[in-house]
């Protein structure tokens, strides 16, 4: 455990070794509760010497019931319940705070405000969650409005950004490489296509791997061109690089929490700059759509030589990841729509039911009489 001075309230930074994570105030975090079960919170302050953190409490709807212990009136909704069936789930700042130990932490989860424009790219990606109101416990009072600065350290006085930050952004980095890259017309009859992604820090790739199956290790000749003093330099060098494969229907969970659903266009999507510097459009799937996807699929006879699915190259010296994706093209209702289905884009059999459908929502975009609610009592 390491003790360093930081400015104001970021007194000490540490390394948690089993979780593989470094730790500042202002960092999200999981934890393990009293009676085992699993929360979320926000370190506020950091007690290195004695090895324990002080969270503030974020809480889910059903930790939100437990507390209120029927207090809580029937058949409504604070935030958007039928939205939870995937992340980012939505959560609830609060004002409790408790001292736990830093073994109890389980690793980063990553919160945003509702109003963040990176809310619309996390569809499917872990640990993420979503925030739109905050609970008053002293008062029992559910406030709707922004009570933090989302997203770890975005902008924490003199630290604009921390080791979470620099990790998603990498996450989110790849995560929309794969997707541009998947969003492609390109009439190549392998289906392939293949980007690279330089400066991924280690610690994104551990991260990675806790999702991932286990790698194959292999040997490759790394190359390096630098000018020394008066001279021109070329150095080559025995690397590990580390390869992990997805191609089965198990791995098609594993590849949601990193990069989303592997559905790409194959029409040509296109957007406006709108007035204000910032636009979206969007293009719902029809039947006359063709698409690229990666199907995951169980091994069988007549294998092809080059399973589909998305292989993922890192070499660690170098800091490089390579993501080769094999994927189909596909097209008609009934070819798309299983896939669709599996990666819960679409109701059906195997997307889990919505609950509490006849709920009266209290969102903070819902308007009552013309107007905004901005607190509940």
């Amino acid at each position: 455990m390491a003790n360093i001075a930081a400015p104001h309230s970021l007194v000490s930074i540490f390394i948690l070794a089993p979780a593989d994570i470094h730790v500042t105030a202002n960092t999200f975090i999981r934890f393990s509760t009293s009676n085992q079960s699993d929360a979320i919170g926000l370190i506020i302050s950091v007690h290195a010497a004695s090895s324990w953190v002080t969270v503030r409490h974020f809480w889910s709807w059903e930790q939100l019931c437990n507390h209120l212990d029927g207090d809580l009136p029937p058949n409504i909704t604070f935030w958007p319940l039928l939205q939870q069936n995937h992340p980012p789930y939505f959560v609830c700042d609060t004002d409790i705070t408790s001292e736990i130990s830093t073994l109890a932490i389980r690793g980063l989860v990553f919160v945003f405000h509702e109003d963040d424009p990176i809310v619309h790219q996390l569809h499917g990606m872990a640990n993420t969650y979503v925030i739109s109101s905050y609970f008053k416990s002293t008062e029992k009072v559910l406030i709707h409005g922004r009570t933090f600065s989302s997203f770890p350290s975005t902008m924490y006085r003199n630290l604009p950004t921390c080791f979470a930050s620099q990790l998603f952004s990498q996450l989110l980095y790849i995560k929309n490489k794969l997707h541009k890259a998947m969003n492609s017309r390109s009439m190549n009859s392998k289906n392939c296509v293949i980007f690279q992604c330089d400066m991924i820090d280690p610690s994104t790739w551990i991260y990675m791997k806790k999702y991932l199956p286990a790698p194959v290790y292999t040997q490759i000749v790394c190359k390096e061109v630098y000018v020394g003093e008066d001279d021109g330099v070329v150095e080559k060098y025995r690397g590990l690089q580390e390869v992990i494969s997805l191609s089965l229907p198990d791995h098609l969970p594993m590849a949601q929490n990193l990069f989303g659903s592997g559905v790409g266009f194959r029409c040509n999507l296109t957007c406006r700059l709108g007035r204000l510097g910032r636009n979206k459009t969007s293009h719902p799937v029809e039947e006359t759509d063709t698409l690229n996807i990666v199907p995951f699929e169980p091994l069988g006879e007549g294998e092809e030589f080059v399973r589909r699915g998305i292989d993922i190259k890192y070499v660690r010296c170098l800091h490089s990841l390579t993501v080769v994706v094999h994927f189909n093209r596909i097209n008609g209702a009934t070819t798309l729509l299983p896939h669709l289905q599996r990666r819960r884009m679409v109701p059906g059999d195997l997307a889990p039911q919505p609950i509490h459908a006849d709920s009266w929502p209290l969102h903070s975009k819902i308007g009552l009489f013309d107007h905004q609610i901005q607190s509940i009592n």
